[in-house]
């Protein structure tokens, strides 16, 4: 039976500049895919320096290529940092690694945009993800003390894509919405496009909420952000997973 499903692995690398984390996530990802007998994949290297123009041209391509599913992985991200490993390579502990956790949930959740939690730069640290408030119904971003006890899944009206997943069937949403293309694009107040409204991550996710699709974010795949340093989510400061658990 041919593989039912096929992924486009989006990396927009602008001037082919990516953290030192990058290279060995890709070996391990190219594992974790092959051992997807419902799968194929495909990579694609995406230089500029204009974030938004890689991102539609990554799903342009996807598109043309015939893909059901979109996965993005930005240069600067930490990915499966937190994630401990015993003497074997097997995962333990809270953390999971990414891909098989997403696309689980990608396969019960047809149709969905998913999503890693990163934080923003020192001091400050803003946790690129938004939900809505249950006393004001406002989108507010989720703040260190709220996400300390999260775990799994939970639904959320925007998140940076960093790391992210979206079923193809999103963007055709999105076109039949008369959102799109382009998906990513920044918003502004004024002409001049000096004072921000919110930008092309949280427009992206905008668009597909209006176009009745859903994002989804697992609080147990953080990824820390590489800015001067690596940002690391509150909680987890300097906690990057050993080579391996002893005696795990």
């Amino acid at each position: 039976m041919p593989p039912k499903y096929r992924l486009y692995v989006a990396r927009p690398t602008g001037w082919r500049s990516e953290c030192p984390d990058i290279g060995s996530l890709m070996s391990v990802l190219a594992v974790q895919l092959y051992r997807q007998p419902e799968l194929v994949w495909q990579w694609g290297n995406h230089r500029s320096n204009r974030v938004n123009e890689m991102r539609n041209q990554s799903v342009k391509v996807a598109r043309e290529e015939g893909c059901t599913h979109w996965l993005t992985i930005d240069p600067d991200m930490a990915v499966d940092r937190y994630v401990q490993r015993d003497e074997n390579r097997n995962p333990v502990g809270r953390f999971k690694p990414f891909f098989p956790t997403f696309w689980k949930f990608m396969l019960h959740r047809p149709g969905s945009i998913l999503a890693a939690p990163y934080c923003g730069s020192y001091p400050d640290r803003p946790i690129h993800v938004f939900g809505k408030r249950s006393d004001t119904g406002k989108i507010g971003r989720f703040q260190h003390n709220a996400v300390e006890d999260l775990r799994g899944w939970t639904e959320a009206e925007r998140a940076g894509c960093g790391l992210m997943m979206a079923d193809m069937s999103v963007f055709d949403a999105i076109d039949e919405a008369g959102l799109g293309p382009p998906y990513f694009e920044d918003v502004y107040r004024d002409e001049y496009q000096i004072d921000s409204v919110c930008s092309s991550d949280a427009n992206f996710c905008d668009k597909a909420n209006k176009a009745g699709r859903k994002v989804y974010v697992n609080w147990d795949c953080w990824c820390g952000h590489w800015q001067n340093s690596v940002v690391d989510p509150p909680g987890l400061e300097g906690a990057a997973a050993d080579e391996y658990v002893e005696g795990a």
